[in-house]
């Protein structure tokens, strides 16, 4: 019997070490996770004159500290943040918005078959899946950032299918969608004191509502956590038959 105790308590101990190590691999870094859910990117280029271009494209977790994910959701959190200011700009149409909503963020690289850089005025034609998303509905845009250097600017050709976009661009490196919502404003037509207070001229307002639940949201990290839990049962239960098959055997 003390036997089959230790063999029980050890079980248990591994089945619950390898879910927790599981969820944590999960969540932990969700710029790789948004990496990992964008393979399959696939590009078409083509020169100035318009001829194709033979490309490799390249997709990895964001390496930039600006475009990491921490360091977004801070920033989009302040109405004045130059990024926050950018993606104002790009969906201007919807006047006040809520807090942007970031989707993913992911470098991609594409270069010309056998290396070297992009000729001169080459344009690339770049389709990135991305689970849950669909074309934005009423008072909703998608806005697509690219971070040029240490500076995020609206990339302008962008086209939302569904569970993937298209953009076309000649030059790579972080990219960062979001979906941004506009805001209900007062009849007096100044939001900023339904929150407090100003908020950068009421462009921006600072609670977040979620989106409508038919309107996509963030993919979240951790996704294959319930997998590792559902694992982590398996184990501990194949570790109980075979502890009863030992106790019946002795």
């Amino acid at each position: 019997m003390k036997k089959f105790s230790k063999f029980m308590a050890l079980s248990m101990a591994l089945a619950l070490t390898f879910g927790m190590t599981a969820l944590a691999n999960g969540s932990d870094n969700p710029e790789r996770d948004f990496a990992q859910a964008a393979q399959g990117t696939t590009a078409l280029a083509l020169d100035a004159s318009g001829n194709p271009l033979t490309v490799d494209v390249e997709v990895k977790a964001a390496n930039e500290e600006a475009a990491k994910t921490e360091t977004i959701t801070a920033d989009v959190a302040k109405a004045d943040a130059p990024l926050t200011v950018a993606i104002k700009a790009a969906a201007s149409e919807l006047g006040t918005i809520k807090t942007p909503t970031l989707i993913t963020v992911i470098d991609i690289n594409v270069t010309p078959d056998g290396g070297g850089d992009l000729p001169k005025g080459a344009r690339v034609t770049v389709t990135v899946p991305c689970k849950g998303i669909t074309p934005a509905k009423d008072g909703f845009k998608y806005v697509l950032m690219h971070l040029n250097g240490n500076k995020w600017e609206a990339v302008s050709d962008v086209t939302i299918g569904n569970d993937s976009f298209t953009f076309v661009s000649g030059s790579f490196s972080n990219y960062a969608l979001f979906l941004v919502e506009k805001a209900e404003t007062n009849d007096g037509g100044d939001n900023g004191d339904s929150n407090g207070g100003s908020n950068g001229g009421g462009t921006t307002t600072q609670d977040s509502a979620p989106a409508p639940a038919s309107e996509p949201v963030s993919p979240k990290t951790g996704e294959s956590a319930p997998v590792a839990g559902f694992a982590a049962l398996i184990l501990l239960a194949g570790a109980v038959v075979c502890a009863k098959k030992v106790q019946l055997n002795n």
